[in-house]
């Protein structure tokens, strides 16, 4: 929750004219704090079927498959749903609240893999002349979310 809240203090702040974080990296934080401020006004019993109803049915089905007993389910679910592009996003960010531990880590490997920076392509190096500067849009990280890494690098905690 605290990064949630210097997330969003941040994009308070208009932080983009004076920091060098990436544009769409404050833009996942800001989208993954307003979601998750809105499935945890929910009670523990409903937050499961909150997140549920604002899913929608192509990636609802893969999403709970990744919590089956069996790993070749779980993994077949997992690339289903990376299949579907970055375009699923938000729905990942909601999939860290259905309450399975095994749900939650996969979709935060999910967001990870589908949030890799464009310029670097993950590796947070770009070779300019044959030599590897570091990447000034993902900040060496390799990928724009979440922006816990990217704070940590800049010494904000």
């Amino acid at each position: 929750m605290f990064t949630q809240l210097v997330c969003a203090l941040l994009l308070q702040f208009d932080v983009q004219k004076t920091t060098s974080f990436p544009e769409a990296a404050l833009d996942m934080a800001f989208v993954t704090t307003m979601e998750s401020w809105v499935v945890e006004l929910e009670p523990p019993p409903y937050r499961k079927a909150t997140a549920l109803r604002l899913m929608s049915k192509a990636v609802k089905g893969p999403m709970l498959r990744m919590g089956a007993r069996y790993y070749k389910v779980r993994d077949k679910a997992k690339a289903e749903l990376l299949a579907l592009g970055s375009d699923i996003i938000p729905q990942l960010q909601l999939g860290t609240y259905l309450g399975d531990p095994e749900i939650t880590l996969r979709c935060r490997n999910l967001l990870r893999a589908l949030s890799q920076c464009p310029d670097c392509h993950g590796s947070g190096y770009i070779n300019s002349g044959g030599y590897a500067t570091g990447c000034a849009r993902c900040r060496r990280v390799g990928r724009l979310w979440p922006l816990e890494d990217q704070l940590r690098d800049e010494g904000w905690w």
